[in-house]
C-alpha cells in the first residue's frame, strides 16, 4: 500500500507499529522506519511508543479505547522550580542544544543567566592576558574576546583565578571589572598587583577570597592595608592568606568581620597573640566561626608547650606533639576549642567555635 492509503486506516498504521515490535529492534529505530515508510506525520511519537508498547506487552487490541485513559504527562507538566533546576545544571552550550530541540524549554534555557563552575585570566607583559573556562586546556583568547565575554548579561562564575606571570606586568587600560563570581584566588607578585586583580571580582556576591604571593616569601605588610580597604575584603566571609605575614596584630584586627580565616605566620608569635584571640574573639569576632593560623619559628622548638601553657592548659613534661584546649565563653554554654599541633618546622593552631 502507499503511504497515503496507511495514514488513512488508523488499523493500518497499528500493523505497521506492530511489524516493527515483531522485528525485535530498539524503538527509536523502529519509530524512524516506520516514517520512513509511512511518513513524517503519520503519527506522533508519543503515539507511537503507546502503542508499541502496548503491542510488545502482548496486547494486541487494535480497537482499544484510549479516551479512558488519564492524559499522558509531558515535559512541560514538571513544576516550573524542577525545570528552573534542569536548566541551572546546564552550561551555556548545553542549554543553546535543549533549546534547539525543545522549543517550550527554549523560554527557560534564554531566561536563566550562563553560569561557569571556573573562570581563569592570566596576565602576562606587554598587555598579554589569556583566558579559559571550567578549567579547559584550550584557551578562550585574548582581552577582545574577553570583553565581549564577560559583557553577556546575567553571567556568573562560581570561582574566579586571577594570576600574573612576572613582576613587572603591564594591565590593559580597561581591566575586565565587575565579574559576579562566590569565590576568587589571586596570585601575584606584589600587593598593587593583588588590589588590581581583586577589582576584577565584584563585591556583594563575592564570599572567599584567597591570596598567594608567588614572587616572595613574606607579604609586603606596609600596602596590606590597602587590602583590607577594599569593598571585596569587607563583604567576604572567608580569606586564605598563602604567605607569610610579620605583622599579625595588623592582619588579625582586619578579620574580625569573617566567618573564618587562615594565615601563615613566619616570626616569633607570642604566647600572648593566642590569649588575646581566646578573649577577643567572643567579643569582637560575631560571625566567627573557625580560624587556622601556621606559625614558622624555627628558634623555639616547643612552641606547642609555650602556646598551651600560656593559654593556662596543664601541659605533661616531655615532649608534646598535640595539645587541646578548650576555653568556656563567658556568659554562654559555647567554648572555642585550640587545637595545636607541632609540625616539625611549624605550628598549627586551630580554633573552632563550639556551639
Amino acid at each position: 500500500m502507499s503511504s497515503e492509503i496507511l495514514k488513512e486506516n488508523n488499523h493500518y498504521l497499528k500493523a505497521c507499529i506492530l511489524y516493527e515490535v515483531l522485528q525485535k529492534k530498539p524503538i527509536s529505530d523502529s519509530y524512524r522506519n516506520f516514517c520512513a515508510t509511512v511518513g513524517q506525520d503519520a503519527i506522533s511519537y508519543p503515539d507511537f511508543e503507546f502503542w508499541f508498547y502496548r503491542f510488545y506487552d502482548g496486547n494486541r487490541d487494535f480497537d482499544y479505547d484510549r479516551s479512558a485513559d488519564p492524559e499522558p504527562k509531558t515535559l512541560m507538566d514538571m513544576p516550573v522550580e524542577l525545570m528552573y533546576k534542569i536548566v541551572g545544571n546546564l552550561d551555556s552550550v548545553e542549554r543553546n542544544v535543549l533549546g534547539s530541540v525543545n522549543r517550550p524549554m527554549q523560554g527557560f534555557a534564554v531566561f536563566l543567566p550562563p553560569v561557569f563552575e571556573e573562570m581563569e585570566i592570566t596576565f602576562h607583559r606587554m598587555n598579554f592576558l589569556a583566558w579559559k573556562l571550567n578549567n579547559n586546556p584550550k584557551i578562550c583568547g585574548g582581552y577582545e574576546k574577553l570583553e565581549k565575554f564577560i559583557n553577556i548579561p546575567g553571567l556568573q562564575v562560581k570561582h574566579l583565578c586571577l594570576i600574573t606571570i612576572g613582576s613587572q606586568v603591564n594591565f590593559p587600560d580597561r581591566l575586565p571589572v565587575s565579574i559576579k563570581t562566590k569565590s576568587v584566588d589571586i596570585t601575584a607578585g606584589t600587593i598593587n598587583q593583588m588590589i588590581e586583580l581583586l577589582s576584577i571580582a565584584k563585591p556583594g556576591k563575592l564570599k572567599s577570597i584567597r591570596l598567594s604571593n608567588r614572587r616572595a616569601e613574606s607579604f609586603e605588610m606596609d600596602s596590606f592595608p590597602r587590602i583590607f580597604d577594599t569593598e571585596q575584603f569587607k563583604q567576604a566571609k572567608h580569606v586564605d592568606i598563602v604567605g607569610y605575614v610579620t605583622d599579625y596584630n595588623l592582619s588579625l584586627f582586619n578579620f574580625r568581620h569573617l566567618n573564618s580565616f587562615k594565615l601563615r605566620i613566619r616570626a616569633p608569635a607570642p604566647g600572648e597573640l593566642f590569649r588575646v584571640l581566646r578573649d577577643d574573639i567572643p567579643l569582637y569576632y560575631k560571625p566567627f566561626e573557625t580560624c587556622e593560623i601556621i606559625i614558622v619559628d624555627s628558634e623555639d622548638r616547643f612552641k606547642v608547650r609555650s602556646i598551651g601553657e600560656a593559654l593556662g592548659e596543664e601541659v605533661p613534661f616531655g615532649p608534646s606533639k598535640t595539645i587541646t584546649h578548650r576555653h568556656r565563653i563567658p556568659k554562654s554554654k559555647d567554648y572555642l576549642e585550640f587545637e595545636i599541633k607541632d609540625e616539625g618546622r611549624s605550628c598549627r593552631i586551630k580554633i573552632v567555635k563550639v556551639c
